[in-house]
């Protein structure tokens, strides 16, 4: 998944592109990490995602709102339904900086570990 962030005057913008593959479909979502949930264990805020598509690949784009954690998640089913695989990435926003890390750079309790930190700091701040 190839992705990018772009600072629109004081807005962060992210763009990530999804190619298509033969014979599958995907499901993609872009969320704000909020802290803890009991069934899923991190708290999820869904964003608004916007697709351009064309035959070979769909370009998704998403306003980064607050400082902190944000899950992209591109799931993959083949034609009946079935899950195949996920790529997932962690992007770290915070005072207009960014970072990206893929899924195994970063795991559950460490993303936990570092959204509590930026909001601690976005507290104190503020």
């Amino acid at each position: 998944m190839k992705t990018v962030v772009e600072k629109q005057g004081s807005d962060l913008v992210l763009r990530y592109r999804v190619y298509q593959r033969k014979n599958t479909r995907y499901k993609t979502y872009v969320a704000w990490i909020a802290g803890t949930h009991p069934d899923y264990i991190l708290d999820r805020v869904f964003l608004t995602v916007w697709e351009n598509a064309n035959p070979r690949w769909s370009q998704y784009t998403s306003l980064l709102p607050w400082d902190g954690i944000y899950e992209i998640s591109v799931k993959r089913y083949d034609l009946a339904g079935s899950y195949l695989s996920r790529e997932r990435l962690w992007l770290v926003a915070s005072d207009g900086e960014t970072h990206i890390y893929e899924e195994g750079e970063m795991n559950n309790q460490y993303v936990l570990y570092c959204a509590g930190l930026l909001r601690k700091t976005v507290k104190e701040v503020g």
